[in-house]
């Protein structure tokens, strides 16, 4: 059965209540998707004035509940952490196109979680405490050592992402599957789970990535946006090239002084149209650029 205990126990009835609810076993979840979904997301992205107001009120409070760790975690280079950036445009995303459920492969420390949450909280109200963001890591309660495997990812993360969305009091709203990305999202897709936004930020090989967009595209409704974390890994611009080359997606023409992140450590990617292609269609990838024109190889 799944299984509500996440890694830190409590006596208190408030704390219980901001535990993330944790699957550990396939292919039942547990879950039942929210009925309310729209047909298809707004097309905006960019945070309205009151948007904008909420972000910097709870980053503001997350630098107060977890101090240098958590600034510290934001801003360096090449690790897995969302930068604040990139957490800004996740909250963005969802406020804008208020699509009531967000996907999330590799949970990891839980910032771009958190941002994701509290969008959702922001969005339905701080008494909704139905499941809005699944999160899937097969890791994420093992210890931080080269010993603790699964499949080919070697490593735990000691509860980390568990315990800043409990602390954040931000867990009721989010669902972990433990299991690898393979096996949790058809999983998700044959429960009839959508969503309106989704991070991919798992396993960062080539055809792990294109693995967890196939799944993904299934469940990400036209205008829906796509999210895909470390842009600086050849692996994820291959990825991007392919999903922009041979998909109906589009890259997000966000403005570079906000965004200045966009096509170094994340991409950002909208979905024009579902997949009409023939069954024996391939395209080669172009160069990504700015996202302002398109150049062949």
């Amino acid at each position: 059965m799944a299984s509500s205990s996440s890694s830190s126990s409590s006596s208190s009835e408030e704390e219980e209540d901001n535990e993330v609810f944790i699957v550990t076993t396939w292919p039942s979840l547990g879950l039942t998707p929210p009925p309310e979904a729209p047909s298809s997301p707004s097309a905006s992205v960019g945070p309205s004035a009151a948007s904008a107001s909420a972000l910097d009120a709870f980053h503001a409070s997350a630098i107060q509940r977890f101090g240098n760790h958590y600034l510290a975690a934001h801003h360096q280079p090449n690790v897995s952490a969302a930068t604040y950036e990139t957490g800004s445009l996740l909250y963005a995303a969802l406020m804008t196109s208020k699509f009531p459920t967000s996907l999330e492969i590799g949970l990891a420390t839980g910032l771009s979680a958190m941002y994701m949450a509290q969008a959702h909280v922001d969005i339905n109200g701080g008494d909704d405490d139905s499941i809005r963001h699944i999160c899937i890591d097969p890791t994420q309660r093992l210890p931080k050592d080269e010993t603790s495997t699964v499949g080919l990812q070697r490593g735990g993360w000691d509860s980390e992402g568990l315990q800043h969305l409990e602390q954040s009091k931000l867990g009721r709203v989010v669902a972990m599957l433990e299991t690898e990305s393979h096996r949790a999202l058809p999983a998700l897709h044959e429960a009839g789970w959508t969503f309106g936004v989704v991070f991919i930020d798992g396993m960062h090989l080539y055809d792990y990535i294109l693995l967890d967009f196939f799944y993904a595209d299934l469940m990400l409704p036209v205008g829906g946006i796509l999210v895909l974390d470390d842009a600086w890994l050849p692996s994820v611009q291959d990825a991007a090239k392919f999903i922009l080359t041979n998909r109906s997606y589009e890259l997000l023409m966000l403005d570079a002084e906000r965004w200045s992140e966009h096509g170094k450590r994340y991409f950002a990617l909208r979905k024009t149209a579902n997949d009409t292609r023939m069954w024996n269609e391939h395209n080669r990838a172009f160069a990504i650029s700015d996202g302002s024109e398109n150049n062949a190889q």
